[in-house]
């Protein structure tokens, strides 16, 4: 309980999202079932988790590199980021973390950047 009277561990929609989430991250740590395989399947689906959100987290750094190197518009610079950034996007597509047509765009879209640059 906070000192206004609400229960942190229940927020409402309306409150500060550092207890949100804080709740969110129970939620995916604590576990629920009882089953072996259900417990099998969760431990499964939180490696899959961590695996996917880092591979999330490089395809976005890459991409940041690939944008701060095209801003500089040193094309020596920001052709190996933008082949980087490339390469770390179609590999995120090709298993399954980011939606194909996703990649494309983003693909495109840095491409596009760098040639205009």
């Amino acid at each position: 309980m906070t000192p206004s009277g609400t229960d942190v561990t229940k927020p409402a929609l309306g409150c500060p999202p550092v207890f949100r989430a804080r709740r969110r991250e129970n939620r995916t740590t604590e576990k629920h079932v009882r089953h072996p395989s259900a417990e099998k399947r969760h431990r499964q689906s939180l490696k899959r988790r961590n695996r996917n959100r880092a591979a999330r987290s490089n395809v976005r750094t890459a991409i940041r590199k690939a944008r701060e190197a095209i801003a500089t518009k040193d094309k020596a610079k920001s052709a190996p980021a933008v082949k980087e950034a490339e390469s770390a996007i179609r590999n995120a597509a090709s298993r399954g973390i980011i939606k194909k047509q996703t990649a494309s765009r983003l693909v495109g879209r840095i491409a596009k950047a760098a040639w205009r640059s």
